[in-house]
């Protein structure tokens, strides 16, 4: 038999301290008489004993609430195997007792459902909108990538000079060129510039979503 990690042979020995204590809380209600606490040969408490202990352990059982929860003990095999169990394990000593985990009542498992279920909700609403903006990122960026090749490639063609861009007679291969030509010129880097910030904008999205 176990008790608290100790073992006894018997019944008897077992019983023991508990009796002792019987006594003692007698004796202090002004009991005088003390109560017999022989032990027969074969190992048990006689019959008398056995009706006190019967009756507090009748009292006990009235007065104390019942435990579900019980604990769980930590056993180790002459090997160094660890093994955690409700029973005593044959072969292992007894190592560790561990408190039991306390109960739950319903009202609290329901809460704590409901507060994992809308931490779950909230998180898969956190990703569908992470995806949703790196998607919009992506398409941006493919966009305006597609706009600065075209940009590129027009300020690029658009540095020779159109017809009427130029003023005044061509001399030694050379003339003025007019307002015409810069505004155009203008136009086409400003259209690259902002070509070149929108996809900077997407690639630091991208880089911020992933």
């Amino acid at each position: 038999m176990h008790t608290r990690g100790k073992r006894f042979e018997n019944v008897a020995q077992a019983e023991r301290p508990f009796v002792r204590r019987v006594q003692t809380r007698i004796e202090s209600c002004g009991n005088r008489e003390r109560l017999p606490t022989r032990v027969d040969p074969g190992g048990d408490i006689i019959p008398f004993m056995k009706r006190v202990l019967a009756s507090a352990v009748l009292i006990a059982a009235v007065a104390v609430p019942p435990v579900s929860a019980q604990p769980i003990y930590k056993y180790v095999s002459p090997g160094g195997q660890v093994t955690y169990s409700q029973t005593p394990v044959p072969g292992a000593r007894l190592a560790e007792e561990l408190a039991p985990a306390p109960e739950v009542s319903p009202e609290t498992l329901d809460a704590e459902h409901a507060r994992r279920t809308a931490r779950d909700k909230a998180l898969n609403e956190a990703v569908e909108k992470n995806v949703n903006s790196l998607n919009e990122a992506w398409s941006e960026l493919n966009l305006w990538d597609a706009r600065l090749r075209e940009v590129q490639a027009r300020l690029k063609a658009g540095r020779e000079p159109r017809p009427g861009e130029r003023t005044g007679v061509v001399y030694q291969g050379k003339s003025r060129l007019n307002e015409a030509y810069w505004a155009r010129q203008r136009v086409n880097e400003t259209a690259v510039a902002e070509a070149e910030a929108h996809v900077q904008h997407a690639r630091a999205m991208i880089q911020a979503l992933r």
